[in-house]
Protein backbone atom coordinates (compact mmCIF):
# COMPACT_ATOMS: atom_id res chain seq x y z
CA UNK A 1 0.00 0.00 0.00
CA UNK A 2 1.35 3.71 -1.08
CA UNK A 3 0.61 5.71 1.96
CA UNK A 4 -1.27 9.16 -0.12
CA UNK A 5 0.16 10.93 3.10
CA UNK A 6 2.46 12.95 1.39
CA UNK A 7 1.09 16.88 0.72
CA UNK A 8 2.35 19.98 2.58
CA UNK A 9 1.72 23.89 2.49
CA UNK A 10 4.62 25.88 3.36
CA UNK A 11 3.67 29.79 3.93
CA UNK A 12 6.22 32.12 3.58
CA UNK A 13 5.67 35.27 5.86
CA UNK A 14 8.20 38.03 5.36
CA UNK A 15 9.83 41.04 7.03
CA UNK A 16 10.29 43.75 4.47
CA UNK A 17 13.71 45.46 3.46
CA UNK A 18 13.67 48.35 1.26
CA UNK A 19 16.97 47.47 -0.68
CA UNK A 20 19.11 44.31 -0.85
CA UNK A 21 22.60 43.34 -2.92
CA UNK A 22 21.21 40.12 -4.86
CA UNK A 23 22.85 36.36 -4.35
CA UNK A 24 23.43 33.11 -5.79
CA UNK A 25 21.12 30.53 -4.45
CA UNK A 26 22.92 27.31 -4.11
CA UNK A 27 21.61 23.44 -4.61
CA UNK A 28 20.66 23.37 -1.10
CA UNK A 29 18.05 21.38 0.87
CA UNK A 30 15.49 22.67 3.53
CA UNK A 31 14.75 22.25 6.90
CA UNK A 32 12.15 22.15 9.01
CA UNK A 33 12.73 21.49 12.79
CA UNK A 34 9.83 21.50 15.19
CA UNK A 35 9.98 22.31 18.91
CA UNK A 36 7.58 19.77 19.04
CA UNK A 37 6.53 17.56 15.92
CA UNK A 38 4.22 15.34 15.40
CA UNK A 39 4.86 11.71 14.73
CA UNK A 40 3.96 11.42 11.15
CA UNK A 41 5.85 12.38 8.22
CA UNK A 42 6.11 16.00 6.99
CA UNK A 43 4.54 17.38 3.60
CA UNK A 44 4.88 20.64 2.32
CA UNK A 45 3.28 23.47 1.21
CA UNK A 46 4.86 27.10 0.88
CA UNK A 47 2.93 30.53 1.20
CA UNK A 48 4.52 33.76 1.35
CA UNK A 49 2.01 36.71 3.28
CA UNK A 50 2.93 40.74 2.94
CA UNK A 51 0.17 43.90 2.53
CA UNK A 52 1.50 46.66 1.61
CA UNK A 53 0.59 49.99 4.01
CA UNK A 54 3.22 52.89 3.21
CA UNK A 55 6.65 51.35 3.81
CA UNK A 56 5.89 48.84 6.49
CA UNK A 57 4.53 45.41 6.55
CA UNK A 58 1.63 44.09 8.49
CA UNK A 59 0.15 40.18 8.51
CA UNK A 60 -1.89 38.15 11.02
CA UNK A 61 -3.15 34.63 11.16
CA UNK A 62 -5.53 33.99 13.70
CA UNK A 63 -6.01 30.08 14.81
CA UNK A 64 -9.12 29.24 16.14
CA UNK A 65 -10.50 27.62 19.03
CA UNK A 66 -7.46 29.32 20.52
CA UNK A 67 -6.53 32.13 19.23
CA UNK A 68 -2.21 32.62 17.95
CA UNK A 69 -1.78 36.10 16.18
CA UNK A 70 1.70 36.34 14.52
CA UNK A 71 2.39 40.14 13.71
CA UNK A 72 5.08 41.11 11.39
CA UNK A 73 6.56 44.39 11.08
CA UNK A 74 9.68 46.28 9.74
CA UNK A 75 12.06 45.11 12.89
CA UNK A 76 14.58 43.06 12.71
CA UNK A 77 13.70 39.04 12.67
CA UNK A 78 14.25 36.68 15.80
CA UNK A 79 16.37 33.41 14.73
CA UNK A 80 17.10 30.45 16.52
CA UNK A 81 19.99 27.92 15.86
CA UNK A 82 19.01 24.02 16.77
CA UNK A 83 20.68 21.52 14.91
CA UNK A 84 18.38 19.65 12.26
CA UNK A 85 18.46 16.38 12.28
CA UNK A 86 19.15 14.59 8.79
CA UNK A 87 16.56 12.78 6.69
CA UNK A 88 17.80 8.82 6.05
CA UNK A 89 16.21 7.30 2.97
CA UNK A 90 14.37 4.03 4.69
CA UNK A 91 14.16 2.71 1.27
CA UNK A 92 14.26 3.03 -2.87
CA UNK A 93 10.91 4.46 -2.99
CA UNK A 94 11.22 6.93 -0.62
CA UNK A 95 9.56 10.84 -1.91
CA UNK A 96 13.18 12.41 -0.26
CA UNK A 97 10.35 16.20 -0.76
CA UNK A 98 7.86 13.94 1.53
CA UNK A 99 9.32 11.21 3.59
CA UNK A 100 6.57 8.77 1.87
CA UNK A 101 6.96 6.18 -0.49
CA UNK A 102 5.85 6.82 -4.08
CA UNK A 103 3.02 4.11 -6.76
CA UNK A 104 5.95 4.75 -9.99
CA UNK A 105 9.78 4.71 -8.29
CA UNK A 106 10.97 5.82 -11.67
CA UNK A 107 9.56 9.63 -10.94
CA UNK A 108 12.46 9.76 -8.27
CA UNK A 109 15.16 9.38 -10.86
CA UNK A 110 14.45 12.74 -12.57
CA UNK A 111 14.86 16.27 -11.66
CA UNK A 112 11.41 17.79 -9.82
CA UNK A 113 9.16 19.92 -12.24
CA UNK A 114 8.22 22.80 -10.89
CA UNK A 115 5.48 24.84 -12.88
CA UNK A 116 4.97 28.65 -11.60
CA UNK A 117 0.30 28.08 -11.59
CA UNK A 118 -1.70 31.52 -11.65
CA UNK A 119 -4.34 32.68 -8.87
CA UNK A 120 -5.45 35.81 -10.11
CA UNK A 121 -7.17 37.55 -11.84
CA UNK A 122 -10.13 35.66 -10.30
CA UNK A 123 -11.54 34.39 -13.65
CA UNK A 124 -8.77 31.87 -13.82
CA UNK A 125 -9.50 29.61 -10.80
CA UNK A 126 -10.23 26.96 -10.18
CA UNK A 127 -6.80 25.84 -11.26
CA UNK A 128 -5.82 21.95 -12.27
CA UNK A 129 -3.13 19.54 -10.81
CA UNK A 130 -2.18 21.48 -7.81
CA UNK A 131 -3.70 18.47 -5.41
CA UNK A 132 -1.04 16.39 -7.06
CA UNK A 133 2.10 18.32 -6.08
CA UNK A 134 4.39 17.01 -3.54
CA UNK A 135 4.85 20.53 -2.60
CA UNK A 136 3.57 24.25 -3.36
CA UNK A 137 4.84 27.58 -2.35
CA UNK A 138 2.17 30.39 -2.37
CA UNK A 139 3.95 33.65 -2.41
CA UNK A 140 3.13 36.94 -2.37
CA UNK A 141 3.24 38.88 -6.21
CA UNK A 142 2.55 42.55 -5.19
CA UNK A 143 -0.28 44.75 -5.40
CA UNK A 144 -2.22 42.28 -2.97
CA UNK A 145 -1.94 39.18 -4.98
CA UNK A 146 -0.61 35.88 -4.95
CA UNK A 147 0.62 32.52 -7.15
CA UNK A 148 2.29 29.08 -6.78
CA UNK A 149 5.06 27.30 -7.20
CA UNK A 150 3.66 23.91 -7.51
CA UNK A 151 6.29 20.70 -7.11
CA UNK A 152 5.76 17.59 -8.82
CA UNK A 153 8.19 14.33 -8.62
CA UNK A 154 6.84 11.58 -6.35
CA UNK A 155 3.81 12.12 -9.05
CA UNK A 156 2.02 13.71 -11.91
CA UNK A 157 -0.42 15.78 -13.20
CA UNK A 158 -1.35 15.98 -17.11
CA UNK A 159 -2.93 18.86 -17.33
CA UNK A 160 -1.25 21.39 -14.79
CA UNK A 161 -1.71 25.20 -15.17
CA UNK A 162 -2.37 28.01 -15.63
CA UNK A 163 0.57 28.87 -16.29
CA UNK A 164 1.72 32.33 -15.16
CA UNK A 165 5.09 34.12 -15.24
CA UNK A 166 7.96 33.30 -12.72
CA UNK A 167 9.63 35.57 -10.00
CA UNK A 168 12.88 36.17 -8.30
CA UNK A 169 12.01 33.64 -5.43
CA UNK A 170 11.87 30.81 -8.48
CA UNK A 171 15.19 31.61 -8.26
CA UNK A 172 16.36 29.98 -4.98
CA UNK A 173 13.01 27.54 -4.66
CA UNK A 174 14.21 25.31 -7.92
CA UNK A 175 17.69 25.76 -7.64
CA UNK A 176 17.04 24.24 -4.00
CA UNK A 177 15.68 21.08 -4.86
CA UNK A 178 17.62 21.35 -8.78
CA UNK A 179 14.74 21.40 -10.05
CA UNK A 180 12.99 22.25 -13.69
CA UNK A 181 11.35 25.65 -14.34
CA UNK A 182 8.03 25.85 -15.87
CA UNK A 183 6.85 29.32 -16.56
CA UNK A 184 5.48 31.74 -18.59
CA UNK A 185 7.65 34.51 -19.38
CA UNK A 186 9.16 37.11 -16.79
CA UNK A 187 10.11 40.58 -15.65
CA UNK A 188 12.99 40.73 -17.98
CA UNK A 189 14.93 41.77 -14.58
CA UNK A 190 13.95 38.46 -13.01
CA UNK A 191 14.30 36.67 -16.65
CA UNK A 192 18.59 37.42 -16.32
CA UNK A 193 18.80 35.85 -13.04
CA UNK A 194 16.77 32.80 -13.47
CA UNK A 195 18.44 31.79 -16.99
CA UNK A 196 21.64 32.78 -15.98
CA UNK A 197 24.43 29.50 -16.05
CA UNK A 198 24.85 29.41 -12.74
CA UNK A 199 21.44 29.49 -11.89
CA UNK A 200 18.63 27.60 -14.07
CA UNK A 201 20.29 28.53 -17.02
CA UNK A 202 18.41 25.82 -19.75
CA UNK A 203 16.64 24.80 -16.50
CA UNK A 204 14.03 27.16 -17.08
CA UNK A 205 11.45 26.53 -19.58
CA UNK A 206 9.41 29.67 -21.15
CA UNK A 207 6.28 28.17 -22.47
CA UNK A 208 6.60 31.62 -24.61
CA UNK A 209 9.05 29.78 -26.73
CA UNK A 210 7.69 26.43 -26.80
CA UNK A 211 5.76 25.33 -29.71
CA UNK A 212 5.79 21.35 -28.75
CA UNK A 213 2.37 20.35 -27.40
CA UNK A 214 2.82 18.17 -25.65
CA UNK A 215 3.94 18.48 -23.61
CA UNK A 216 3.18 22.77 -22.99
CA UNK A 217 -0.04 23.37 -24.37
CA UNK A 218 -2.02 26.65 -24.78
CA UNK A 219 -0.93 29.71 -25.69
CA UNK A 220 -1.47 33.19 -24.14
CA UNK A 221 -0.49 32.96 -20.32
CA UNK A 222 -3.03 35.65 -19.93
CA UNK A 223 -6.15 34.21 -21.77
CA UNK A 224 -8.64 32.74 -19.31
CA UNK A 225 -7.89 29.81 -21.37
CA UNK A 226 -4.35 29.37 -20.39
CA UNK A 227 -1.24 27.37 -20.65
CA UNK A 228 -1.07 23.93 -18.92
CA UNK A 229 1.77 21.37 -19.12
CA UNK A 230 1.94 17.85 -18.71
CA UNK A 231 4.24 16.94 -16.38
CA UNK A 232 5.09 13.45 -17.36
CA UNK A 233 5.63 14.51 -20.27
CA UNK A 234 7.50 17.45 -19.74
CA UNK A 235 9.78 15.37 -18.04
CA UNK A 236 10.42 13.17 -21.02
CA UNK A 237 11.18 16.44 -23.24
CA UNK A 238 13.57 17.79 -20.80
CA UNK A 239 15.81 14.29 -21.11
CA UNK A 240 15.41 14.59 -24.78
CA UNK A 241 16.72 18.22 -25.07
CA UNK A 242 19.33 17.14 -22.05
CA UNK A 243 17.79 19.47 -19.72
CA UNK A 244 17.04 16.39 -17.46
CA UNK A 245 19.85 13.70 -17.28
CA UNK A 246 17.62 11.62 -14.80
CA UNK A 247 19.47 12.09 -11.75
CA UNK A 248 19.64 9.65 -9.24
CA UNK A 249 17.24 10.14 -6.00
CA UNK A 250 20.31 10.05 -3.60
CA UNK A 251 22.61 13.19 -5.16
CA UNK A 252 18.70 14.82 -4.89
CA UNK A 253 18.68 17.05 -1.59
CA UNK A 254 15.17 16.93 0.16
CA UNK A 255 13.73 17.99 3.37
CA UNK A 256 14.59 16.66 6.77
CA UNK A 257 11.97 14.56 8.48
CA UNK A 258 11.87 13.12 11.92
CA UNK A 259 9.93 10.21 13.28
CA UNK A 260 10.88 10.72 16.74
CA UNK A 261 9.53 14.04 18.57
CA UNK A 262 6.34 14.07 20.75
CA UNK A 263 3.40 15.40 19.90
CA UNK A 264 2.94 18.68 21.88
CA UNK A 265 0.71 21.64 20.10
CA UNK A 266 -2.03 23.94 20.84
CA UNK A 267 -5.04 22.87 18.91
CA UNK A 268 -6.05 24.69 15.76
CA UNK A 269 -8.74 23.87 14.13
CA UNK A 270 -9.05 26.82 11.49
CA UNK A 271 -5.94 29.13 10.16
CA UNK A 272 -7.23 32.13 8.26
CA UNK A 273 -4.74 34.45 6.21
CA UNK A 274 -5.29 37.56 5.38
CA UNK A 275 -2.83 38.42 2.46
CA UNK A 276 -4.65 41.76 1.13
CA UNK A 277 -8.29 42.84 0.93
CA UNK A 278 -8.57 41.22 -2.25
CA UNK A 279 -6.50 38.18 -1.06
CA UNK A 280 -7.55 35.87 1.53
CA UNK A 281 -7.77 32.24 2.35
CA UNK A 282 -9.18 29.76 5.00
CA UNK A 283 -7.78 26.34 6.15
CA UNK A 284 -10.33 24.19 7.84
CA UNK A 285 -9.46 21.02 9.80
CA UNK A 286 -11.10 17.84 9.02
CA UNK A 287 -10.46 15.54 12.08
CA UNK A 288 -11.81 11.90 9.90
CA UNK A 289 -10.18 12.93 6.95
CA UNK A 290 -6.77 14.24 8.94
CA UNK A 291 -6.23 17.10 6.43
CA UNK A 292 -6.85 20.76 6.35
CA UNK A 293 -9.46 22.16 3.72
CA UNK A 294 -8.67 25.48 1.94
CA UNK A 295 -10.96 28.19 0.94
CA UNK A 296 -10.62 31.71 -0.77
CA UNK A 297 -12.39 34.99 -1.02
CA UNK A 298 -15.19 35.27 -3.46
CA UNK A 299 -14.63 38.50 -4.28
CA UNK A 300 -12.39 41.89 -2.87
CA UNK A 301 -13.40 43.16 -0.23
CA UNK A 302 -15.25 40.14 0.97
CA UNK A 303 -15.08 38.26 3.80
CA UNK A 304 -16.87 34.87 2.76
CA UNK A 305 -15.44 32.36 1.04
CA UNK A 306 -15.99 29.43 -1.23
CA UNK A 307 -14.25 26.18 -1.98
CA UNK A 308 -10.52 25.93 -3.70
CA UNK A 309 -10.66 22.98 -6.21
CA UNK A 310 -8.95 21.20 -8.60
CA UNK A 311 -10.22 20.57 -11.80
CA UNK A 312 -7.77 17.84 -12.49
CA UNK A 313 -9.78 15.48 -9.78
CA UNK A 314 -13.36 16.37 -10.74
CA UNK A 315 -13.17 19.39 -8.75
CA UNK A 316 -12.00 18.00 -5.33
CA UNK A 317 -11.09 20.68 -2.56
CA UNK A 318 -7.49 20.92 -2.00
CA UNK A 319 -6.49 19.15 0.97
CA UNK A 320 -3.48 19.67 2.65
CA UNK A 321 -2.25 17.23 6.01
CA UNK A 322 0.42 19.79 6.90
CA UNK A 323 0.52 23.32 6.41
CA UNK A 324 4.00 25.68 7.14
CA UNK A 325 4.13 29.20 8.12
CA UNK A 326 7.75 30.14 7.18
CA UNK A 327 9.51 33.22 8.77
CA UNK A 328 12.48 35.37 6.52
CA UNK A 329 13.09 38.80 5.04
CA UNK A 330 11.06 39.91 2.14
CA UNK A 331 13.10 41.76 0.01
CA UNK A 332 10.93 44.66 -2.48
CA UNK A 333 12.39 46.62 -4.94
CA UNK A 334 9.74 47.79 -6.62
CA UNK A 335 5.73 47.26 -7.13
CA UNK A 336 5.98 43.98 -8.63
CA UNK A 337 9.61 43.29 -8.11
CA UNK A 338 10.29 40.72 -4.85
CA UNK A 339 11.80 38.48 -3.38
CA UNK A 340 12.49 36.23 -0.20
CA UNK A 341 15.65 35.48 1.20
CA UNK A 342 15.90 31.83 1.66
CA UNK A 343 19.46 30.59 0.93
CA UNK A 344 21.09 34.46 0.75
CA UNK A 345 23.07 33.79 4.19
CA UNK A 346 23.62 31.56 6.94
CA UNK A 347 20.95 31.19 9.25
CA UNK A 348 17.71 29.61 11.10
CA UNK A 349 14.18 31.44 11.22
CA UNK A 350 11.38 30.57 13.29
CA UNK A 351 8.40 28.53 11.81
CA UNK A 352 4.83 28.05 12.35
CA UNK A 353 3.48 24.16 11.43
CA UNK A 354 0.02 22.90 11.15
CA UNK A 355 -1.04 19.32 11.25
CA UNK A 356 -3.24 16.79 12.94
CA UNK A 357 -5.66 19.82 14.54
CA UNK A 358 -2.61 21.36 16.11
CA UNK A 359 -0.32 24.18 15.80
CA UNK A 360 3.79 23.44 16.78
CA UNK A 361 6.09 26.18 17.00
CA UNK A 362 9.62 25.43 15.42
CA UNK A 363 12.85 26.64 12.85
CA UNK A 364 13.45 26.34 9.71
CA UNK A 365 16.59 26.43 7.52
CA UNK A 366 17.87 26.27 3.99
CA UNK A 367 21.48 24.55 4.06
CA UNK A 368 24.21 24.42 1.40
Amino acid sequence: MVDKKQRILIMIFALVITSCAMGKADDVPMSIIPTSSPEKNPTVFITEHVEEKASTLTFTATVTPEVAEVFVTQTPNTFFTPTPTAFQKLNKSMNPLTGQTVESFENLYRRPVVVKISNYPRETRPQSGLSKADIVFEHYIGQGMNRFSAFFYGDNAEWAGPIRSARLIDAQLVQMYQGILVYGGADERVNTIITAPDILGSRAIDTRYNDACPPICGEDTHSLEGVFVDTAALTDYAVKIQVDEKIKMESLHGMDFSNDLEIVGKEANQITIDISDVCKSRWTYDSLEEKYFRWEEIEDFEDDFVTTDDVLVDGVQLAYENIVVLFSDYVVYDMLLHDVELVYGDFTSPALMFRDGYLFEGTWTAKK
